[in-house]
């Protein structure tokens, strides 16, 4: 665990940043008035998450890389990010519908259901924990393999010394 404690540090940096953001969505109304566009406003959440990883890459090639890193290195440090993400992602999904939102399952099923874009089974079926803490796995993980290995193209050393 020690060889992985900036990429421990970095989820937990990620995770918060989730739960600000979720705040904010919150705040501008995408979990009420706005609701329908709120899943195009968390798209822009990719921003910040790609600074994220950019920022611990950068700090795990200075200080463990010795400012010389290779692609496959870096992306190998952005997967276990994301493998940390995703074990955190539960945690922040049960905050975000709990703490934070705790009216947003609700809402949600109530807007796609009158404006009869999916059943209200169909939207139960979408709109609820368990669902929610699965995508936030899964996404965490795939999400965080592409943004590694895209963000590493950035972060490598042009020409790493073997």
């Amino acid at each position: 665990m020690k060889n992985y404690i900036i990429e421990i540090r970095w989820a937990f940096i990620f995770t918060v940043a989730s739960l600000l953001w979720a705040g904010i969505e919150k705040l501008v109304g995408m979990h009420d008035s706005n609701i329908g566009t709120q899943p195009v406003f968390s798209l822009l959440f990719g921003i910040p998450a790609i600074a994220i990883y950019g920022l611990a890459l950068l700090e795990k090639k200075q200080k463990v890389y010795n400012g010389n890193m290779s692609w496959k290195e870096a992306t190998v440090s952005g997967i276990v990010l994301s493998l940390f993400v995703a074990v955190l992602s539960p945690i922040a999904q049960w905050a975000i519908y709990t703490l934070i939102s705790p009216e947003f399952f609700p809402k949600a099923i109530q807007f796609y259901t009158d404006k009869k874009i999916v059943t209200e089974a169909r939207a139960i079926e979408m709109f609820n924990i368990q669902a929610y803490m699965k995508k936030g796995i899964t996404e965490s993980l795939s999400m965080g393999v592409i943004t590694s290995a895209l963000v590493a193209l950035i972060v490598k050393t042009k020409n790493p010394k073997s």
